[in-house]
């Protein structure tokens, strides 16, 4: 799932929980939950984690996906109530934060041009992520316009 659906996943969160102790594990959560519902991911058939990492294409994604993060946050600022920005973006990143795993993992592999292996968290990470695919981008934009809704409903 893209950082972005995570994020707005995460803010929702915040705004509808009001107790931070609370929200912020729970946003962290979703990023499990959210990870098991088949989603878009950037695949070249049994192309391998290295060479999918110096994919021009891949690369741009990941570029365009981290930009629509800083938007989400900078949106947040003007859409919601001082009181409630900063649970919003503490769970916002809360929500994104397992996968700073992977790109910590990928400057490694591109670093050393070796898969590095994998902790217990991200053996965890990588099996509930069952189904995702190139072709399931529309489960972002239909998740992307749910919370976007609630998001302006709570707010």
């Amino acid at each position: 799932m893209t950082a972005t659906s995570h994020a707005l996943i995460g803010a929702t969160i915040g705004l509808a929980v009001h107790q931070p102790l609370i929200a912020i594990p729970v946003a962290f959560a979703s990023h499990l939950v959210a990870d098991a519902v088949p989603h878009f991911d950037f695949t070249v058939g049994g192309q391998s984690v290295l060479k999918r990492n110096q994919n021009q294409l891949f690369r741009k994604l990941v570029a365009i996906d981290t930009n629509l993060v800083i938007v989400v946050f900078s949106a947040l600022f003007f859409v919601v109530s001082s009181q409630d920005l900063w649970r919003g973006w503490l769970c916002a990143l809360a929500a994104i934060s397992p996968d700073f795993i992977w790109g910590w993992r990928m400057l490694g592999e591109l670093r050393t041009h070796k898969v590095r292996p994998m902790g217990w968290f991200s053996r965890l990470h990588k099996w509930v992520q069952w189904k995702d695919s190139t072709a399931l981008i529309g489960v972002e934009v239909v998740l992307a316009i749910i919370t976007i809704s609630l998001i302006n409903h709570l707010r």
